[in-house]
């Protein structure tokens, strides 16, 4: 009878714990799973990774460590590639895996943010942990880093600590956060437009920005150290923005209606006109009457992650990809809007699966269109926002 009662009892006590503990488990095995995917696929060499990534780890091994920076063996920022140096520690991984294991490890940082950032929304619950399983399993994402063995992850993790840590009323981490993701690429910056909302009105302290430069120095300092002139390392961003003379590298914006025989009429004045558009409208947010609760602030990233790649020229294919992961952030606030990541994400992946695998299922001068009525969909529910009442009150730190 004793034994029983005993069992019954432990019985109960794992009921207990499996209710209470059901989405951490179900977030648990979905990692898992997401790795076992990602891990599936190392194999697979995309032509950026024959062409660039694998000769540039094997530079490292063949020069060294530490003496392989002082040469221009690529034109990406130092940042990734220390990391690809620690990676050649480790050779009894192949190089291949190596390399994707980068990006891979950055997937999970990401979803560590998204799950912060959603539990801003549902305090309780395991819709967070959905979220995350979402952004793990979402065909771009997967494909940019472990098949593609693609980098944006690294900055786009980057944008996603910036949201946060706005959103969490802390600017100054919001300011390391916006360095380190530059200090990776350059595109982290499309985030600028969302941090000078928040600077207009007050919420962030817009001193600490210069920090991001300092950090970005900073980061230059090992390879400086290794030799390499210190001028030289300065205008890697300047050197990789020469390197492409094209409006557009298959990016579905508004420069594939153009011909890129107006490469010289366009590339400045699509500069000029993006940098006024998102400063007229920094100051029209500024003087509405929009409270800048969470819920707005999700809005505003999104847009901002939009509407740069789409209006500047030189955009890579992959560089929607901070779109493709705020958007499903932005389902999660506003579930009506469940149709903008789908949409996004496929827009991405139509132009990912045209370059890895040659296979064109739409024309591509048709996509900007798509994106453009996604980025009209955001700011026509920022202009209906009408709920003072859900204000959060956030001082800066």
């Amino acid at each position: 009878m004793a034994t029983k009662t005993r069992n019954f009892y432990l019985l109960d006590n794992l009921k207990n714990w499996l209710e209470k503990n059901i989405s951490s488990i179900f977030l648990t095995i979905i990692c898992v799973v997401a790795l076992a995917v990602r891990i599936s696929t190392w194999d697979f060499v995309s032509h950026d990774m024959r062409i660039h990534l694998l000769p540039w780890y094997n530079y490292i091994v063949e020069h060294g460590m530490f003496h392989s920076f002082l040469d221009n063996f690529c034109n990406y920022s130092p940042s990734y590639l220390y990391l690809i140096s620690i990676m050649t520690m480790f050779r009894f991984i192949p190089p291949v895996l190596a390399i994707k294991l980068i990006s891979i490890i950055f997937d999970f940082v990401a979803a560590f943010f998204i799950f912060k950032i959603i539990r801003f929304k549902y305090p309780q619950g395991g819709v967070p942990h959905i979220a995350c399983a979402v952004f793990l399993f979402a065909p771009t994402v997967f494909i940019n880093s472990a098949f593609w063995g693609q980098v944006d992850v690294l900055y786009t993790t980057g944008i996603l600590a910036v949201v946060y840590f706005c959103m969490a009323g802390k600017d100054l981490p919001a300011a390391i956060a916006l360095g380190i993701a530059i200090s990776f690429k350059f595109q982290a910056i499309f985030i600028a437009p969302f941090l000078l909302v928040l600077i207009l009105k007050g919420r962030v302290r817009w001193w600490l920005f210069f920090l991001v430069p300092v950090i970005y120095i900073l980061s230059l300092l090992p390879a400086w150290a290794a030799g390499r002139p210190f001028n030289e390392l300065l205008s890697i961003y300047l050197a990789q923005s020469d390197f492409y003379h094209q409006l557009t590298m298959n990016a579905p914006n508004v420069y594939l209606w153009l011909d890129n025989s107006y490469y010289s009429t366009f590339v400045n004045a699509g500069i000029l006109f993006t940098l006024a558009l998102v400063i007229i409208g920094a100051f029209a947010f500024m003087e509405s009457k929009i409270n800048l609760d969470h819920d707005v602030m999700i809005i505003l990233a999104t847009i901002s992650v939009l509407i740069l790649p789409f209006f500047l020229p030189k955009m890579h294919d992959r560089y929607f990809y901070p779109a493709d992961v705020l958007s499903i952030v932005y389902a999660f606030y506003f579930p009506k809007y469940y149709y903008i990541p789908i949409a996004i994400g496929l827009i991405s992946l139509m132009t990912y699966i045209a370059f890895l695998f040659g296979i064109i299922f739409i024309n591509y001068a048709y996509l900007p269109f798509g994106v453009l009525l996604i980025i009209i969909l955001v700011i026509r529910h920022l202009g209906e926002w009408h709920e003072p009442g859900d204000a959060i009150a956030i001082s800066a730190n």
